[in-house]
């Protein structure tokens, strides 16, 4: 069976017949989305470990650019096309044993995913899983209002701060003011009494005979 077999097997299991063609196509992707995911994340951690042949170095470091770009892409204005292919996520300009490798890869992939799905589902099964659909968007959509309800939250308490820091400053700003002048008067006092005294002792000691004239005095 070739990847896209069995990405097409993996896609009408998990959907019901009557579901349209485009819903089909879309799950595809997401499952052909996280395989590739996968694959690079694995090769990811065998590169951290010294695992990977030099071919398959080569290879890693191409998925990692061709991945950052497709998503540094997304939120261009005018985005390019994706570096990854339509079917079968095999990314552009891979040399034919790089493309292998990568081949092998998603097929492994594919196949660990196959194991794990009935051959065959049930109507029973059908509604199951549909069930667990409908309360997978549930939980999101009310884990997606707790998320708004808290920036909501974080939103006012960030204002109430601002609010109070304002109120505060404007009724401690006066105080702090008046304590400020207080303290520099005081010190104007202190040293206006500095400089009195100094003017008093310099006026005292220019009154007084200094040394040198007695001593003129005594040698006449």
């Amino acid at each position: 069976m070739s990847l896209d077999d069995k990405l097409r097997t993996i896609r009408d299991l998990n959907t019901r017949p009557s579901v349209d063609q485009t819903r089909k196509r879309f799950y595809a992707k997401q499952v052909e989305y996280q395989l590739i995911q996968e694959v690079i994340f694995d090769m990811a951690y065998d590169s951290e470990l010294g695992f990977l042949s030099t071919k398959e170095s080569e290879l890693y470091n191409q998925l990692s650019d061709a991945w950052t770009s497709a998503h540094l892409q997304m939120h261009q204005p005018d985005p390019r096309s994706n570096p990854f292919q339509l079917l079968g996520g095999l990314p552009a300009n891979l040399s034919r044993d790089h493309a292998a490798i990568f081949q092998s890869r998603m097929n492994d992939k594919l196949n660990l995913r196959l194991e794990l799905i009935f051959t065959q589902l049930s109507a029973e099964d059908y509604d199951i899983l549909t069930l667990l659909e409908e309360q997978k968007l549930d939980a999101l959509v009310r884990l997606r209002r707790i998320q708004t309800e808290f920036i909501e939250a974080i939103s006012v308490l960030c204002t109430a701060a601002s609010h109070l820091f304002i109120d505060i400053r404007t009724k401690t700003q006066p105080k702090v003011t008046l304590h400020t002048a207080d303290v520099l008067l005081t010190q104007a006092e202190s040293l206006l009494a500095q400089v009195v005294h100094m003017d008093l002792t310099v006026q005292h000691e220019a009154r007084k005979p200094s040394d040198t004239s007695n001593y003129l005095r005594k040698t006449r």
